[in-house]
Formats: structure tokens, sequence, C-alpha cells
């Protein structure tokens, strides 16, 4: 799959394949600055609030990174503000 524009405004949404797992949706706000990231059911066992995992963006020469817990539903969601 790849990034989708909704709308007019530059905004773009990536949803993957239905049937596939884990569930990713990411988007990506250019009018905002913003983007955000959303896993589910996907196996997060070993990711703990302890470690969680780190999400890294990149485009072009721009780069953005967070670190993510799992909460207890083992969802990994992260939205720029």
């Amino acid at each position: 799959g790849s990034f989708e524009q909704k709308g007019s405004r530059p905004k773009y949404q990536y949803r993957s394949p239905r049937g596939l797992l884990p569930k990713i949706q990411m988007k990506l706000d250019f009018y905002r600055g913003a983007w955000s990231f959303r896993m589910s059911k996907g196996d997060c066992e070993a990711v703990t609030g302890s470690n969680g995992i780190t999400v890294l963006l990149t485009i072009g020469s721009c780069e953005d990174a967070v670190n993510l817990n799992v909460d207890q539903k083992t969802r990994l969601k992260y939205r720029e503000r």
C-alpha cells in the first residue's frame, strides 16, 4: 500500500491492506506539520512499558523519532500535536 491524499489539503493516510497483521495506520498532515502512527493486532509481547519501540519518520533530509510504549490492549499509538 501507499499513502493516499485525503481531501484538497496536503493530508495523506496509509492503512495496511485488509487481512494483513499487524494493522497499521499512519497519517501525514503537511498543512499542520503533524503525523500520527497506530499499530494494533500485532505481537507486542516483547515490548514493555520500560523499553517501548522507536518509530522513525524520514522524508527527504528531515526526520522525527518518537519512543512508543505499549498499552494494555497491545496497541502502539502516537499523535504529534
